[in-house]
């Protein structure tokens, strides 16, 4: 039985908005894996929600238990997302879960946890389109981080 819905993309294919909707479908009983980053929040988020946000001291303290990290080198910095072992998954008490992440973040996943635990869905989307939600979205943000 794969225990982790693994939902992956590229940025702005609509991975969020299909994790939300399959996490908040009860008839799956999927519990929620909330990643890290260092980034800043968006409108309309909220800590432990979309992510855990972090700075890059606190980062630098989960080292020891990160699964998988990716670095983006941003014009206000690097920027990191990455999921840490810290307790949220335990595949021994029978609960399934569901993430979100990318390719690189599915391997890692697989490597860590087994091929056999995790069921993967990846979103395809025209870059075109990908590229007019990434704007789009920046645009309704109070400070865009373009």
């Amino acid at each position: 039985m794969n225990e982790i819905v693994f939902i992956m993309g590229k940025s702005a294919s609509g991975k969020d908005r299909i994790y939300r909707e399959l996490s908040e479908d009860k008839a799956l009983g999927l519990n929620k894996i909330t990643m890290y980053t260092t980034r800043p929040l968006r409108s309309g988020e909220a800590e432990g929600r979309e992510y855990h946000f972090v700075d890059d001291d606190t980062a630098k303290r989960l080292e020891n238990k990160i699964i998988e990290i990716r670095c983006y080198d941003t014009v206000f910095g690097v920027w990191k997302y990455f999921t840490a072992d810290d307790g949220q998954i335990d595949l021994a008490s029978g609960k399934r879960y569901i993430v979100i992440g990318t390719l690189e973040a599915y391997d890692k996943f697989c490597e860590y946890y087994g091929n056999e635990h995790i069921m993967p869905i990846y979103i395809e989307v025209d870059d075109g389109v990908r590229l007019i939600r990434a704007v789009k979205r920046e645009m309704e943000q109070e400070n865009p981080h373009y």
